[in-house]
């Protein structure tokens, strides 16, 4: 079944109301759900950064011989905090990759930048020897759809790096955002 995104928009005013209601919540311990990924219950604190590879491999999904094929990996591992920021939950990339692919405005994402994640932005790594386990999100998802478990693995010793679409939109957008 085909997915049609024009009997599911969203109105902008949809992103505001749900602040609204998170905001007019009594409750702060459930203001604080909704806002806060689950702690991680590892040893150590978790980095993350983006590797963008280039290789000399032709690249085949592409019309021009000349172009060679990239990989994006984003890497989450455990590390040494000092005064480095904690990472926003979905960068302005994938929030405009899920809005065009089920056609909604950007806006819808807006209410993500007050999710509170456990992974820091490009921090030193942990001194010693760490497992690496590969993360493969599976056709048609998005590995930051699995923040919370990739942050949970990091925590407790391993580094799993995730690869990212690399063609297109994303391709471009993520290599402006890594310079």
């Amino acid at each position: 079944m085909k997915f049609n995104a024009s009997r599911s928009r969203i109105s902008p005013s949809t992103n505001s109301i749900v602040w609204l209601v998170i905001c007019s919540t009594r409750s702060n311990a459930l203001r604080d759900e909704l806002t806060k990924l689950s702690n991680t219950t590892g040893k150590f604190k978790v980095g993350s950064q983006y590797l963008h590879l280039k290789t000399d491999r032709e690249e085949i999904i592409t019309d021009s011989k000349e172009d060679k094929r990239e990989l994006i990996l984003k890497v989450w591992y455990p590390a040494k905090i000092n005064t480095e920021k904690r990472e926003s939950y979905l960068n302005a990339g994938d929030r405009i990759g899920f809005a065009k692919k089920y056609g909604l405005p950007t806006s819808i994402f807006n209410y993500l930048d007050f999710i509170e994640t456990n992974t820091y932005e490009k921090p030193k790594i942990v001194k010693g020897k760490f497992p690496v386990l590969i993360f493969s999100h599976g056709s048609f998802s998005k590995a930051s759809g699995y923040y919370s478990i990739l942050e949970e693995i990091a925590s407790h010793g391993y580094s799993p790096p995730s690869c990212r679409e690399s063609s297109g939109m994303a391709l471009n957008w993520q290599a402006n955002f890594m310079q």
